[in-house]
């Protein structure tokens, strides 16, 4: 970094996700560090809000005592968000993605083997965590219905979509013409989610509707 702050200095600085789960965890052994580090801003290629850095993340992990720095690599075109060590601390689960999708998987921390454990989204809403591991092979998370994407992934064109179908239906006739300070069609409503434990090792997928089927699982 140069005597002076400047614009270059700015867009090179590293913004960790607020909506993007965590970007940290520590092994069992208390020994490494696993984390998500998305690009700086000037490499970036997608700019909305501080989220969208996570789409383009890299996963590294850091021998704390030595300081020695590992990248784990990750599938061509995605980066990794909200890494969670597996109990034995020979896997990472994580949230992929490519900016068209946000999925549940596993990484090797050894060899850098990825494995998509869903063609379904995970819920990444929040600062908190995605991933519980619920014993050696098994994890726990929440995935939204088919095809839907979470909110800050596409809340800036979500309105305009809306509004150009509402529109399109009064230019055809179907319904009144549209207003853009109110509406008589049904709200929309968040997705209903769907808590899931998921083996790694077989791909095995047990969903629960409820939060309270979830907890009995953890039990």
């Amino acid at each position: 970094m140069s005597g002076r702050f400047s614009l270059d200095d700015l867009l090179s600085l590293h913004d960790f996700p607020t909506l993007g789960g965590h970007s940290f965890d520590i092994d069992p052994s208390g020994r490494y560090l696993v984390f998500a580090l998305p690009k700086p801003t000037g490499e970036a290629t997608r700019h909305f809000a501080t989220t969208i850095g996570g789409i383009e993340a890299d996963l590294y992990v850091i021998e704390l005592a030595t300081r020695k720095l590992q990248e784990i690599p990750v599938p061509a075109g995605c980066g990794a968000m909200s890494p969670c060590w597996s109990p034995d601390g020979t896997m990472v689960a994580v949230a992929l993605t490519d900016g068209s999708f946000v999925r549940p998987a596993v990484i090797e921390v050894s060899t850098g083997l990825a494995t998509f454990l869903s063609d379904r989204n995970v819920c990444i809403e929040s600062p908190r965590a995605v991933f519980t591991w619920n014993g050696p092979t098994k994890i726990l998370c929440e995935l939204l219905p088919e095809g839907v994407l979470p909110t800050w992934m596409d809340i800036d064109l979500r309105a305009a979509r809306f509004m150009m179908a509402v529109w399109q239906r009064a230019w055809d006739g179907q319904q009144a013409t549209a207003s853009a300070v109110t509406d008589d069609s049904s709200s929309i409503g968040p997705p209903l989610i769907t808590y899931v434990e998921i083996d790694t090792v077989t791909g095995k997928a047990e969903s629960f509707t409820k939060q309270d089927g979830l907890s009995a699982a953890m039990e």
